[in-house]
């Protein structure tokens, strides 16, 4: 049916609004925390990191700690190393405009 996909947040917007009409107050109930925030986060403070001249090491092992870092940065696996990699690259997309993608509908 037409516009069923949208029906679905229009009401979650018209729901929270008649909550806050009524109780004067957002209840942590109607605003559950959106995942991709965690993310976003974690990629500022990415590019912050790297900005002040740190290491793809040194962010490795402030993310992942030091042990994470010395069992998974060389050797038969570098998963670590590749996931710092691809936080590196990400942060940078996002630095150089990349934030606009946010604002658009998911």
């Amino acid at each position: 049916m037409w516009g069923s996909k949208t029906a679905i947040r229009r009401l979650r917007t018209l729901e929270r609004f008649l909550d806050l009409a009524r109780t004067g107050r957002f209840r942590p109930a109607l605003y559950p925390p959106d995942p991709v925030v965690g993310r976003g986060v974690a990629l500022l403070r990415v590019h912050d990191a790297r900005a002040s001249g740190a290491s793809h090491r040194d962010i490795g092992e402030i993310f992942f700690g030091a042990q994470a870092v010395a069992s998974g940065w060389e050797g038969r696996t570098d998963h670590v190393r590749q996931r710092v990699r691809r936080m590196v690259k990400s942060a940078r997309v996002m630095a150089q405009g990349g934030y606009r993608l946010l604002m658009r509908s998911r």
